[in-house]
């Protein structure tokens, strides 16, 4: 029985150094719920508004954002979808308007946007080009 009962002990408290952490507001609503593993956020944690409703989904290894990250809009309507490693926004990352469409989406390499620059830069050239074209009458 005794066995059994530090078994359980053990299992609630979390093994090897995991414990399940609850942070609040000042105000005493709930922040968020995730695990710490040696002093570092470890797994999966959510985060919540004052009001209690979802802010975001985070992903941690070794206390550095790792994996899927999901924020919210206060109405719990998807608002962003990052991909991070080892701490740095890495691969796609996908943003959403309030009413669910999707607003912009990119690649990111070592926390930098990689896609941005061509095809934006492109398209501003192009629209330059032409109308300094029409402009000058050389269409």
């Amino acid at each position: 029985m005794r066995l059994i009962f530090i078994w359980f002990v053990l299992m609630n408290r979390g093994l090897y150094g995991q414990e399940v952490t609850r942070e609040f507001y000042v105000s005493g609503e709930l922040k968020a719920t995730g695990k710490i593993v040696n002093g570092l956020k470890e797994g999966q944690w959510s985060f919540y508004y004052p009001s209690g409703k979802k802010n975001s989904i985070e992903n941690y290894k070794t206390g550095s954002l790792h994996g899927d990250i999901f924020y919210f809009y206060p109405n719990e309507t998807l608002q962003a979808h990052e991909q991070w490693r080892e701490g740095k926004m890495q691969d796609s990352a996908w943003y959403f308007h309030a009413n669910g469409k999707l607003h912009r989406k990119g690649v990111y390499q070592n926390n930098q946007y990689a896609e941005f620059s061509f095809r934006r830069w492109a398209t501003k050239i192009h629209r330059l080009l032409s109308r300094w074209k029409r402009n000058w009458n050389l269409v």
